[in-house]
């Protein structure tokens, strides 16, 4: 096994859990794509190089999902304590 795939058998089942969490669905559709890849490679269905590439993409994909939910969250932490203090005014 290359490290790419160690990669994704390492990874696979934290990635569903976060993204379960984060009830993005779609997302959880992405990480399926990739094992489908890994899949498809251990057949040699596809070729490394065109696996690369397509994960490359999807990679980009959960990181900018990632940005995003984490800009929420520190939002959400900023926004609580202030509807808090509010509320109690």
């Amino acid at each position: 096994m290359d490290m790419l795939q160690v990669w994704l058998v390492n990874s696979k089942q934290h990635s569903i859990t976060f993204l379960r969490l984060l009830n993005q669905e779609k997302y959880i559709k992405v990480i399926s794509c990739i094992i489908k890849m890994m899949e498809m490679l251990e057949k040699k269905v596809v070729s490394i190089t065109l696996l690369q590439t397509q994960l490359h993409i999807l990679l980009q994909k959960i990181q900018n999902m990632v940005k995003r939910y984490l800009k929420l969250k520190w939002e959400w932490l900023y926004i609580l304590p202030i509807q808090v203090i509010n509320w109690m005014i």
